[in-house]
């Protein structure tokens, strides 16, 4: 019965061990904030709440931790030209605040800035990596899982990912979608770019054709695809579709990309001069 127990035991340890390693983890010591001010990473307990901050829009919320696993691993140390330092594994996102978007720390380099989120003031400010030690030994690191709206915690100052950040969802489909013609062989596509304003969209795709455009008539139909130049959500969109037919009545549906294609439009219809 030893034997089972302690074979037992080596198991349960080695899975928390590679979930920490599949994971993303904060070192032992770091501080954590919270509602009601800061508290060591080591001291949080499934059920206490912390502060989650949107880095897109400053907006803080509060998120639940509703896991607690550790495990010993190798990190790097990043060190800040406002004296904060962050000690996590390679792999742990933190949020570029140049690039607005989430990397794992080994991935910065020294000059890049990161998002610094102050409590007190619900703030949110930015500060420079002044050195990166990517030659730590192990030491005792934790991962937490966070029930919020961004998914996000702040450790020793920075914001942070809780996990690895998931594929950006598809933007919703555009509903507004117009089409005036210009003259016999062009016309003018207006819509509003759909999603939040912190969306960016890349591409924008046109299907047109003389009957209905369905998601099974794609491949008959015309296509004309339209850099957006990371057009953000929001905004009102325009541009010139061309090498039309005359006197051709167009039934006209378009998508967008952004971290994946939107459904189809809604259908405009118009017709080429003269």
């Amino acid at each position: 019965m030893k034997i089972i127990a302690l074979i037992a035991v080596v198991v349960f340890s080695f899975a928390i061990l590679i979930s920490c390693q599949q994971s993303m983890c904060v070192s032992e010591g770091a501080s954590i904030a919270t509602p009601y001010g800061s508290k060591l990473v080591e001291q949080l307990q499934v059920g206490d709440i912390v502060l989650s901050p949107d880095p897109v829009t400053a907006q803080m919320y509060t998120g639940r931790v509703v896991s607690i696993q550790t495990a010993a691993r190798k990190c790097l140390v990043m060190t800040f030209e406002n004296g904060a330092v962050l000690r996590v594994t390679p792999e742990h996102p933190v949020w570029d605040a140049l690039e607005s978007e989430f990397k794992p720390a080994a991935e910065f380099s020294v000059s890049d800035f990161v998002s610094v989120s102050i409590p007190e003031s619900q703030a949110k400010s930015r500060t420079r990596i002044i050195h990166i030690d990517k030659q730590v030994e192990r030491c005792r690191v934790f991962n937490l899982s966070i029930a919020s709206r961004p998914h996000t915690f702040v450790a020793n100052g920075v914001v942070v990912h809780n996990k690895p950040p998931l594929p950006n969802p598809p933007p919703p489909p555009v509903t507004d979608l117009r089409v005036e013609p210009v003259d016999d062989t062009s016309a003018l596509a207006i819509w509003t770019e759909p999603g939040p304003t912190f969306t960016r969209l890349s591409t924008a795709q046109f299907f047109l054709d003389t009957v209905e455009v369905t998601d099974s008539t794609l491949d008959m139909a015309r296509e004309i695809t339209v850099d957006l130049m990371a057009t953000a959500g929001g905004s009102v969109d325009s541009t010139v579709l061309t090498g039309l037919k005359p006197s051709t009545a167009y039934h006209t549906r378009m998508r967008v990309f952004g971290g994946g294609f939107s459904a189809l439009s809604n259908s405009a219809i118009f017709t080429t001069g003269p």
